[in-house]
């Protein structure tokens, strides 16, 4: 398969597991390189030996994926477990057995909700949007500076090739709570790259848009747009993590963060809390001392009129 080759191209139909598994620098990788170190990328993306970690997690999302943007192979990729948890051998081999054939596990207790989600989006995404066009693409192109090998995998495509849209699903689709999502996941890198290689396999620049579902009821969508500004500060980061790749890759070494003794001094959040907890302690060290005031005072003014005289 030319995609296995690491081919220039855009390819439709390739598995999600043939995907994955290309020797090729992913938005998933190139976020590891920003926001860790090269020796924890070469952990996570290269070390053959690593650990497959549990992400059981994100089964709704990628069942809610599947319903919505590729509906034709739900029979084919979904394997509905009977069973109330994976707490059971039983459940824990099935869903094993569907991940090492490259399809999707759920619990049939979480198809109602899938249902719900699915409902959800009918009635409350722009219409034409993540309807036609071209689902699950996959992307293989070369960096024209380093000429490392890149790949992307977009949820959705518009026909014209002039919009991006990326299906997020979440604990909320609230604007304030996904705006701090994306900087500490790294949204906004993924965009940015993905727009890169679109542009280089194109020729046309897209518009990019998050679509983010909650997957508590209601489900509740929210639509995004990154503005020029985040996608120009992702740009900048981007850059410098495929430069580190490709250095990397030429000398065979994967630093850690640092080697040198680190100066390490209080953030500026941290620095506001402690003066907050100052202010609080004085308030109440003050709040106290007039207590007390009062209490000695109205103490010294019972004792004064109990010793007075009778008929003073």
């Amino acid at each position: 398969m030319p995609f296995e080759n690491l081919d220039v191209g855009i390819y439709d139909g390739i598995p999600a597991a043939i995907y994955h598994a290309a020797p090729a620098l992913s938005s998933g990788g190139i976020k590891t390189l920003i926001q860790e170190c090269p020796a924890v990328f070469w952990h996570e993306h290269m070390n053959p030996d690593a650990e497959e970690t549990d992400d059981t997690k994100f089964d709704i999302g990628t069942v809610a994926h599947l319903v919505w943007l590729e509906p034709h192979l739900m029979a084919d990729r979904l394997v509905p477990i009977d069973a109330d948890s994976y707490r059971s051998k039983d459940a824990q081999a099935t869903r094993a057995a569907a991940k090492a054939a490259g399809k999707t596990p759920l619990l049939k207790k979480h198809m109602p909700k899938i249902e719900a989600m699915r409902a959800m989006l009918e009635r409350e995404l722009p219409a034409g949007l993540m309807r036609g066009g071209a689902a699950e693409r996959s992307y293989v192109w070369r960096d024209p500076k380093t000429g490392v090998a890149m790949k992307a995998r977009p949820d959705w495509v518009q026909a014209d090739n002039t919009l991006i849209v990326d299906y997020k699903t979440s604990a909320s689709a609230k604007p304030a709570t996904f705006e701090r999502r994306i900087w500490d996941v790294g949204h906004h890198i993924q965009a940015r790259d993905y727009l890169d290689g679109h542009l280089i396999l194109t020729r046309k620049r897209a518009r990019w848009l998050w679509v983010v579902q909650a997957t508590e009821a209601p489900f509740l969508v929210s639509v995004f747009e990154p503005t020029p500004g985040l996608l120009e500060m992702a740009a900048e980061d981007v850059r410098d993590a495929i430069d580190t790749f490709a250095e990397c890759s030429r000398s065979g070494e994967w630093p850690s963060y640092t080697r040198t003794i680190q100066q390490v001094g209080p953030p500026p959040w941290a620095t506001a809390q402690h003066e907050e907890r100052k202010y609080a302690r004085q308030l109440a060290r003050q709040q106290q001392a007039e207590r007390a005031a009062n209490s000695n005072s109205s103490l010294h003014e019972r004792s004064i009129a109990f010793q007075a005289p009778i008929g003073a």
